[in-house]
C-alpha cells in the first residue's frame, strides 16, 4: 500500500472519483470541497490510499484540522494512521462513515493515548427512492429572492437552533447565503401565496443532489408540508438531470419522515472530536 498526496482538489478527485462513486451517498461529503463551489473550502491535505495501483481509500484534512475519510477497509485505515503519525499531523477530530470512524479512532488512540474521543454529531444518510409520488397540488417551490431573504434568514437561525445537536448559527447562515447565490435555495408557497417552508440543495455529486436546509414554518407543521416540499425538491432535482437525491437526517428514531416517503438508509455518518485528556 502507498499514499499519494495532492496539491489540488482537481487532481485528487480525478484519481479518486471512480472509487467514491461506488458508495456515492456515503462518500458524498468529498464533493463539498470541489473548487467549483462558492464556499471555497480548501483542505490542508488530500490523499488517496492505493493497493496494486487501485484506490482503496481517500481522506482529506479540513481547515479546522478534522479528517474526512471515505468508505475504506481496515488495512487502508491502519496504513493512513501510520502515515499521518510519521508526518506529525495533529488532528482535532474526524468525520466519516461510522464503521470507518470507529476503526480510525481506535488506531489513532493506540498511537495517541493522551486524548479522548467524543461523538459530536451523528447523521443517517438517506437515498431517495427510484420512484416517488408526484405532487398534485397548487403549491410550488420558487428560488429564494432578496424579497424572501429576511424570512429565510430567521428560518436559517431557527434551523440551526432546532438541529440535534445545535448547529453554528453563523455557519448555517453562510450556507443559506451560498445556496441562495447558487440558485439552489427554495421556498414552498401555497395556493394563497403564503410561504410555508424552505429547502434546497447544498451540493451535488455526479449523479445526485444533496438536499439540505429543510425547514417548515412552525404553524404549518404536521400538515404534510415537509413531505410536499421534499417531493417538490425531488421533482426539481430529477428534472435537472440528477438520478437520485441524498439527504442527511439527525432524526435517528422510528417515524423518520423521509423513510416514510421511501428514502433508504445507507448508513450513519459520525463526527468525533479528539480532546486532550486533562
Amino acid at each position: 500500500m502507498k499514499i499519494q498526496s495532492y496539491q489540488s482538489y482537481q487532481a485528487f478527485a480525478a484519481r479518486a472519483e471512480k472509487f467514491w462513486l461506488k458508495e456515492e451517498a456515503m462518500n458524498s461529503l468529498f464533493w463539498e470541497f470541489s473548487e467549483k463551489k462558492i464556499s471555497g473550502l480548501k483542505p490542508q491535505w488530500m490523499g488517496n490510499i492505493f493497493h496494486e495501483k487501485r484506490v482503496i481509500g481517500s481522506a482529506l484534512i479540513t481547515e479546522a484540522s478534522y479528517i474526512l475519510i471515505s468508505i475504506s477497509d481496515r488495512n487502508a485505515i491502519e496504513h493512513l494512521v501510520k502515515y499521518l503519525i510519521q508526518k506529525n499531523i495533529i488532528l482535532k477530530g474526524i468525520t466519516g462513515p461510522q464503521h470507518e470512524v470507529k476503526n480510525f479512532t481506535k488506531c489513532w488512540n493506540e498511537q495517541n493515548t493522551a486524548f479522548c474521543a467524543n461523538v459530536i454529531q451523528s447523521f443517517s444518510v438517506l437515498l431517495s427512492p427510484v420512484k416517488f409520488s408526484l405532487v398534485h397540488s397548487s403549491s410550488k417551490i420558487i428560488k429564494v429572492s432578496n424579497l424572501e431573504w429576511p424570512r429565510v434568514l430567521l428560518w436559517a437561525k431557527a434551523f440551526a437552533n432546532e438541529s440535534n445537536p445545535k448547529l453554528n448559527q453563523q455557519q448555517t447562515i453562510k450556507l443559506a447565503k451560498q445556496m441562495k447565490e447558487e440558485g439552489q435555495l427554495f421556498v414552498l408557497k401555497n395556493i394563497h401565496g403564503q410561504t410555508e417552508a424552505m429547502g434546497g440543495f447544498g451540493r451535488f455529486t455526479p449523479n445526485a443532489s444533496v438536499i439540505n436546509m429543510v425547514y417548515v414554518n412552525p404553524e404549518k407543521r404536521k400538515k404534510g408540508v415537509a413531505t410536499e416540499l421534499t417531493l417538490k425538491l425531488l421533482e426539481y432535482s430529477k428534472a435537472s438531470g440528477y438520478k437520485k437525491s441524498i439527504l442527511f437526517s439527525d432524526y435517528l428514531v422510528d417515524g423518520n419522515l423521509y423513510k416514510n416517503i421511501g428514502f433508504l438508509e445507507k448508513g450513519l455518518i459520525q463526527e468525533i472530536a479528539f480532546q486532550a485528556m486533562s
